[in-house]
């Protein structure tokens, strides 16, 4: 049996920075709904980590991209590594 990891609440600010026309207003870490990242970013809570890291420590990232001149929407989804913390 493996060693169990323990997971810690951390928050989450997204910031888009993308054109005018484009906005971020929906995403997700790992299933965690955050909002409103094309309003400059709204602390949310909470996205969980591994208490201590891992060099394989990774996190699931989806967010929704409207284009307010087309009035589209598109999604995107991405497995992003964990970078080193204490």
């Amino acid at each position: 049996m493996g060693e169990r990891v323990v997971m810690e609440g951390v928050s989450m600010t997204g910031v888009d920075h993308l054109a005018d026309h484009l906005s971020v207003q929906d995403f997700w870490v790992d299933g965690r709904h955050g909002f409103q990242a094309g309003k400059g970013g709204r602390v949310v809570c909470c996205a969980r980590i591994p208490l201590k890291w891992k060099p394989a420590a990774s996190i699931e990232v989806r967010w929704e991209v409207a284009n307010w001149r087309e009035g589209t929407w598109r999604c995107f989804r991405r497995r992003v590594s964990l970078e080193r913390y204490d």
